[in-house]
């Protein structure tokens, strides 16, 4: 199996878990009132530290792919290769504002 096709079956169980803390997060920040805060708030910190790890994963598995490949961005014949890696980078810098946001949110 070669290094992209190794990354896609990696990012998939990455890519529900943050589906799944998403909707926790959604779900906890609608329904504050039915819930109760104390339930909200271990809610939200369960879903934001599912996001850490998943920000984890996918960061572990960019860079393993990154190095896997060591003329990726050098490489014309790699585009797709390089837009998953940069996409997914991208996507870690993402998560990792909205983890800082929410925890942020969640404390002040």
């Amino acid at each position: 199996m070669g290094p992209l096709q190794s990354f896609s079956e990696n990012t998939k169980f990455t890519c529900m878990i943050i589906s799944i803390s998403l909707i926790l997060l959604i779900f906890t920040s609608a329904s504050t009132n039915m819930i109760g805060n104390k339930k909200t708030l271990l809610l939200k910190l369960f879903g934001i530290i599912i996001l850490c790890y998943a920000l984890f994963i996918n960061y572990r598995e960019t860079k393993n792919l990154v190095n896997s490949i060591p003329d990726i961005f050098i490489n014309e014949n790699l585009t797709k290769v390089r837009n998953n890696a940069l996409l997914s980078y991208i996507l870690c810098i993402m998560l990792l504002v909205f983890v800082v946001y929410m925890t942020y949110t969640l404390f002040f």
